[in-house]
Order: C-alpha cells, then sequence, then structure tokens
C-alpha cells in the first residue's frame, strides 16, 4: 500500500503545478484538509477491520464516485459540491499514487476543520449494500499518528512524474468542467470515462 506522506506530496505537488486554475485554487485553498482525507480514505476504511478491508478491495473509482461525489437527498456535507468534489479529487490523488523518482518536501495537510464531512462519509459507507456489521470510526488525524509513517513535516518523498501528470490532467478536466455537473456529481463519472478513452 501506497504509504500516506506519498499520497500527501502528490496532493502538494498537483496543488502547486495547478495553481493557475481559480477554480481548482478555491478548492485547494478552502478544502485541502477534505482533499487530503479522499486521498488516505481507502486505505483508512481498509484499516477499520478485516471485515471492511475485504468490502472495499474490490471497488473502482467509479463506484466511489458513486457513493461520495454524487448528489443526495439526504447529504450531510458542509458546502454541498465544494465538499463532494473536494473528496472526490482526494481519492483520485491516492488511486493514482505510487512511488517514484520525483523529491518532493512535504507539509503536513491542513486539518479538517468539521466532523461533519467525515460523519456522512460514514454514514454513506454504512448505507452501501452489504456494508460489514462492526463499527466504523474515520478519524484522520488520530489514523495518521496511528500509521507510523515517517513524521509529515518536512519529509522528503519520492513520487512518480507520470502520477503527478495523470493527477494535473484530472485537475485540468475539472478545471474545464460546466458548473451543473460539478454540482451534481456527474463531472467525475464523465472525467473517468474521457481520461479512459484517451489512455486507450
Amino acid at each position: 500500500m501506497t504509504n500516506v506522506n506519498a499520497r500527501f506530496a502528490l496532493l502538494q505537488e498537483v496543488e502547486r503545478q495547478s495553481s493557475h486554475h481559480q477554480s481548482t485554487a478555491e478548492i485547494f485553498g478552502r478544502a485541502q484538509g477534505l482533499i487530503a482525507l479522499g486521498s488516505v480514505l481507502v486505505p483508512m476504511v481498509q484499516a477499520q477491520s478485516d471485515a471492511w478491508r475485504d468490502r472495499v478491495a474490490g471497488m473502482t473509482l467509479a463506484q466511489w464516485f458513486d457513493l461520495f461525489a454524487t448528489q443526495r437527498a439526504y447529504d450531510r456535507f458542509k458546502n454541498g459540491c465544494l465538499s463532494r468534489s473536494a473528496v472526490a479529487l482526494g481519492l483520485v490523488l491516492g488511486d493514482v499514487c505510487v512511488s517514484g523518482q520525483l523529491s518532493v518536501k512535504i507539509n503536513p495537510p491542513k486539518p479538517i476543520k468539521s466532523h461533519g464531512v467525515t460523519d456522512a462519509l460514514v454514514a454513506r459507507l454504512k448505507g452501501i449494500s452489504s456494508a460489514p456489521s462492526d463499527a466504523l470510526s474515520i478519524d484522520l488525524a488520530a489514523w495518521i499518528d496511528s500509521s507510523g509513517e515517517v513524521a509529515l513535516a518536512g519529509a522528503d518523498v519520492m513520487i512518480s512524474e507520470q502520477a503527478v501528470a495523470l493527477a494535473c490532467q484530472w485537475v485540468e478536466a475539472f478545471a474545464q468542467a460546466e458548473t451543473e455537473t460539478v454540482v451534481d456529481g456527474s463531472v467525475w463519472p464523465a472525467i473517468l470515462a474521457r481520461l479512459n478513452g484517451s489512455d486507450a
């Protein structure tokens, strides 16, 4: 499993390279903690228990988008589409993150200011079909502390330049998307289909 530091290093490098987009600069600025949460969400859920690890092991990025990025009537996400899009963007970064030759010196991610988003994530996870019956408790700071990784502040982390380039393609596509598709969450499967098509 790619370590936590590598995911945060990719997050910060993509933020640096995509800062010329006003829309993505806003989402990185206001919701970096949520992007960070999204980037480590899958290993966090897998670490909850064997049952949860087995449940999410086969989930695709598209399935994670369907679970978290789309609008729903019972949505508890503060700031609505901004929070959902931030979590989805983080899921992308975590999905493409691999080690490589690019050295990045990282800083700790900005903390999440409200537990409302993590409550919403847990509620959606528990609502999926065949969800494990055991308890699920997600706390980003506590999970990072207990993961035993190298201290985040000032750590030099090696990540893949190809992963950075791919992640920046996602950011570019998101920045160019129609507002309506961002609000209803359809931007994410649309970008996924477009990028998969370009890779074929």
